[in-house]
């Protein structure tokens, strides 16, 4: 086995996470007035925190630095909001694209 019961358990956590992450960006979306972005930077710091704790050993420190990067890319508040940003046409039609495209792979059970 690739990965241990530890790292495994960590994978199944992640899966959920990053599930529920999916969830609330698009509900977020969807539903006027429900944007939390404390909530979707907690999220995303416990979806970082677990794919560290999975790939602890299997991976360089480069790799680390990489998956903080990209983490505290999509978890910054300035980012977040102006993602989320109802009075932006512009955000509204990127994510909507994105949106789209989460509800095609929930529904299809890879996301």
């Amino acid at each position: 086995d690739l990965f241990n019961e530890y790292e495994s358990k960590c994978i199944d956590e992640f899966h959920n996470r990053f599930h529920s992450l999916a969830k609330a960006v698009v509900t977020f979306y969807e539903v006027d007035f429900t944007y939390d972005r404390v909530f979707l930077t907690r999220m995303c710091k416990e979806c970082q925190d677990l794919v560290h704790k999975i790939i602890s050993t299997h991976l360089s420190q480069k790799s680390h630095i990489r998956i903080d990067y990209i983490f505290n890319t999509l978890s910054n508040l300035q980012f977040i909001d102006y993602v989320f940003n109802s009075n932006s046409t512009l955000n509204r039609a990127i994510v909507k694209d994105i949106v789209q495209d989460m509800n095609r792979l929930m529904d299809s059970g890879l996301l």
